[in-house]
C-alpha cells in the first residue's frame, strides 16, 4: 500500500483498513472471552510468517492502564 513514496493512501482506503484492523482485533478479543484457545491457537499459528519476518518485534503497550488501576486499587 505504501511501496513507492509517491504512492498514498486515500481516505476511503485508510477507513478499510481501520474498519479491517478493527474487526479483526474484535475477533481476536471475542476468542479470548469465549476461552476459544484452540481456535485462537490456528489463528496465530496460520498467520505466523504470512505477512513478513522483516517488522519490528511487537511492543505490548497498555497505554497507562496498569498504573490506573493500580492507583484505583490504592484507594
Amino acid at each position: 500500500m505504501h511501496a513507492s513514496p509517491n504512492d498514498q493512501l486515500s481516505e476511503a482506503d485508510m477507513k478499510t483498513l481501520n474498519k479491517y484492523m478493527v474487526n479483526r482485533i474484535a475477533y481476536i478479543f471475542k476468542l479470548i472471552i469465549e476461552e476459544s484457545w484452540i481456535e485462537l491457537d490456528f489463528l496465530i499459528r496460520s498467520t505466523d510468517g504470512m505477512y513478513g519476518s522483516q517488522w519490528d518485534e511487537a511492543e505490548p503497550d497498555d497505554g497507562g492502564t496498569r498504573r490506573i488501576i493500580e492507583m484505583m486499587l490504592r484507594k
